[in-house]
């Protein structure tokens, strides 16, 4: 049975010393061949050092890929795009590496014309066809334990999850991503982690049916979170879009609902 492999965290890491000549405007980015097709071209990647470049979001895979390729090449804007090396992962180690508990891996992969050794490293999830059990090998520990790193990957990983899922696995999803992030959010206050809270929320009230036995306690949740976004971060930008978002929020809740009126200290599946 076909397993869907998320790839996150994607980076391109050169020998420190040796990172091929190019252009100032030249920009590495990767393209994704599965048996010899090219299925996918990414974004371009950001450099974050002097000889390490990463890519933002996620990849997509199937672990029935008999051969997937990630070939990194180079592009100078209005000029032809030059191949610099390329990386091949099988759909068994795809597959494996996602079960290590999403654990990051690196792999070298061949420079073109001798080059010198570099490498890819990524972070694999997993994603079972109904949606159940997401992630579960790294939701299952303390967040404590949990680096910025991998919850950022982590967030990537959700986010395009949640835009291929099936509609009937959605709501699983996005409650299981809802519940992390929320008390996340409730440990380290930080305006990224109230950021990504609400955009969950936001996402999981307007996606899941009234009928839920969640919806009204995520309705309730997403309107305190908006509360302290514009309590704690009183920009003009950030008041707008709070003060936007709750307005949408107050339309959907029926007027006979408690929660319009009495809000309580209610917290997802608590």
């Amino acid at each position: 049975m076909s397993t869907t492999v998320y790839l996150t965290g994607i980076t391109i890491q050169f020998p420190d010393g040796v990172q091929p000549e190019l252009p100032d405007n030249a920009q590495l980015y990767l393209s994704v061949l599965v048996n010899g097709d090219e299925i996918k071209k990414t974004g371009y990647c950001m450099k974050t050092a002097v000889s390490s470049w990463k890519l933002t979001g996620a990849i997509k895979l199937s672990s029935e890929a008999l051969n997937c390729m990630l070939v990194v090449s180079f592009k100078v804007p209005d000029d032809e795009s030059m191949q610099l090396g390329f990386m091949e992962l099988s759909g068994d180690e795809l597959l494996a590496k996602a079960l290590d508990e999403g654990q990051p891996f690196a792999k070298a992969f061949t420079m073109l014309e001798d080059g010198p050794h570099c490498a890819i490293s990524a972070s694999c999830f997993i994603v079972p066809p109904d949606g159940s059990h997401f992630l579960a090998e790294i939701t299952g520990q303390e967040l404590e334990d949990l680096t910025r790193q991998n919850l950022d990957e982590m967030y990537a990983a959700a986010m395009q999850a949640v835009a291929d899922a099936e509609p009937a696995a959605k709501p699983l999803i996005l409650l299981h991503f809802v519940q992390i992030f929320f008390n996340l959010y409730k440990k380290s206050q930080s305006k990224d982690d109230l950021s990504r809270a609400i955009s969950l929320h936001y996402d999981f009230v307007n996606t899941v049916s009234k009928d839920d036995a969640n919806w009204e306690t995520a309705v309730h949740n997403l309107a305190k979170l908006l509360l302290n976004h514009i309590k704690q971060f009183p920009t003009a930008s950030d008041i707008g879009k709070s003060i936007s978002m709750l307005h949408d929020v107050l339309h959907i809740i029926p007027d006979n609902n408690p929660y319009k009126h009495q809000p309580s200290d209610g917290n997802l599946l608590a």
